[in-house]
């Protein structure tokens, strides 16, 4: 008795200290550097420690300068957790279910970039150029879904397989480059060169940048763990933040670099560091703030651009509850049922024994009575509990449905705000040529009008629209809130429904529309059919 009281004690010990030893793979999307420095500081100032948890944080290059990609770490196991951006939406193209735990990067940080001799001051001059790319990482597919969103041609772009350096351009190996903006201008700084750049945000694709996130599988799994592992990331890049120049030094003395180097890696650390803040956009926003609409937006983007095929819904942002304990069998309805039979057994026997048959044929009838009732008990629950799941694949296939139809309209009007934005001097021609190609793709758009200076100018299709032409938002009490939220906010927004000039009812997407110098030009607006809608997801109005 003695030693097995002593050995249980011994589990007890020990059962805290490997339960705090919880080993970890953080896997990065690109080579050590301030970009991942919250994560760096989660660890050495002991963060994940105190959570219980032992993290390896491993660099995306090889020594041999080959690349790893997150998603294929955390399909295989290899990793629990990874940086990632649009790569995580065309990830899951191929079978990967991420959920996403916190965007650190409120922006993407891509921007392309190409010699003082070399003018790429529209899409339509870097078309004609050699673009070099870094295929694995998710920039290629952002640059692609900014060629498609302006009407480009992909199958005419030329992508050339280059390192995304200053070297390159230099060299000729390529006309333009792709690479995070902050890392472009040190490396111009400090080879004395003066580079061109064009922002892809600048031409409406305001797109995520790093994001922390893990595989839906594991989430599942360890909820609690994932929890913690978050927690102490945010932690560790409020630390980070607070102590750029500490951070910065670590980074430059224990990390390598295999494929983009530089002369002083220190300087080149602090010089992201400093330029970090707009990414982040902390403390205006909390640190690893995630609007899931917006991803829902930004993968409906790219969907509709034919870039990824797959949508995004509410379990790739909230974290599965915790899996029940099985139920103990002592606390059972069979228990329960099987306690009943061995007691009115013991009962009718000892009844049956003593030769009462007037109380054993009552006995037997009450043991008959009280096992059907609990039969009937557990029917009901059953059908109740497998009524309540099919209730819910309803609600949830619905919701899916009519969630992927609105933002994939938000997504097509965010294309054409962008369009409107690179060519204001569009004629009706041009807009009508944009609208069609679109138009045909969604069966429950009614129109698309664009107001400039808030007053409709352009229609499409016009035939039954005409009333729509001239029609000045701000004498139009009912919409004209909507509208000043909209620009204010500088987000697309679906409202609704709404009673139409032209007739009819329908829910009502908005975008706004500014011009690179940052001036407003209007916006614009896609209607979607209320009842075809309702339709379409299996809802009918009340």
């Amino acid at each position: 008795m003695l030693s097995k009281l002593l050995h249980c004690c011994l589990l007890l010990i020990f059962s805290g200290s490997l339960l705090a030893d919880e080993q970890l793979v953080l896997q990065l999307k690109w080579e050590h550097q301030f970009q991942f420095a919250g994560y760096y500081a989660a660890k050495w100032q002991g963060y994940y420690k105190d959570a219980g948890l032992d993290v390896e944080i491993r660099s995306a290059v090889k020594a041999d300068k080959i690349l790893i990609n997150p998603n294929d770490e955390l399909k295989k196991g290899k990793a629990q957790f990874a940086v990632g951006a649009l790569d995580i939406l065309t990830g899951k193209d191929k079978g990967a279910e991420p959920v996403i735990l916190a965007s650190i990067f409120q922006h993407s940080p891509t921007a392309v970039f190409s010699l003082a001799q070399t003018d790429i001051s529209s899409l339509a001059k870097l078309s004609k150029l050699r673009i070099a790319t870094t295929g694995a990482d998710f920039t290629q597919t952002e640059i692609k879904a900014l060629f498609r969103s302006q009407g480009f041609d992909l199958a005419k772009i030329n992508f050339v397989n280059q390192p995304v350096t200053i070297d390159t351009l230099i060299n000729d190996q390529a006309d333009a480059i792709v690479t995070y903006e902050i890392s472009a201008k040190f490396a111009a700084q400090e080879q004395g060169i003066t580079l061109n750049q064009l922002n892809p945000t600048e031409l409406g694709l305001a797109f995520y940048g790093d994001s922390l996130y893990t595989s839906l599988e594991y989430a599942r799994k360890h909820p609690d763990i994932v929890k913690k592992f978050t927690a102490a990331s945010i932690k560790g890049w409020r630390y980070a933040l607070e102590h750029k120049q500490e951070i910065a030094q670590r980074i430059a003395e224990q990390f390598p670099r295999y494929l983009v180097t530089y002369n002083n890696l220190y300087q080149y650390n602090l010089f992201f560091a400093q330029h970090i803040d707009p990414l982040l956009q902390y403390p205006q926003k909390p640190l690893g703030d995630v609007n899931k609409e917006r991803w829902f937006n930004m993968n409906e983007r790219v969907r509709a651009l034919g870039l990824v095929h797959s949508h995004l819904n509410d379990s790739h942002f909230n974290l599965p509850e915790k899996a029940k304990e099985p139920q103990s069998f002592f606390t059972s309805r069979a228990f329960y049922l099987l306690s009943i039979l061995v007691i009115c057994s013991a009962v009718i026997f000892f009844l049956w024994h003593r030769q009462h048959k007037i109380l054993t044929i009552l006995a037997l009838l009450a043991a008959i009575a009280a096992f059907e009732i609990q039969l009937e008990a557990i029917f009901i629950d059953e059908e109740k509990r497998a009524e309540r799941e099919n209730t819910a694949q309803i609600i949830n296939a619905i919701s899916a449905k009519l969630q992927g139809e609105v933002q994939n309209n938000l997504s097509m009007l965010t294309g054409f705000a962008a369009y409107i934005s690179a060519t204001p001097n569009l004629s009706e021609h041009d807009f009508n040529r944009y609208a069609e190609v679109l138009f045909r793709k969604d069966p429950l758009l009614i129109s698309f009008s664009a107001a400039k200076d808030l007053v409709i100018k352009y229609v499409f299709p016009l035939a039954g629209n005409e009333k729509a032409i001239g029609l000045s938002y701000r004498n139009t009490a009912d919409q004209l809130p909507m509208v000043e939220e909209v620009i204010s906010s500088g987000q697309v927004q679906m409202g609704g429904p709404i009673n139409l000039v032209q007739g009819g009812t329908a829910f009502i997407g908005r975008a706004p529309i500014f011009l690179p110098e940052g001036k407003l030009w209007g916006i614009i607006s896609a209607p979607l059919n209320a009842q075809l809608l309702f339709k379409f997801s299996e809802i009918e109005q009340a």
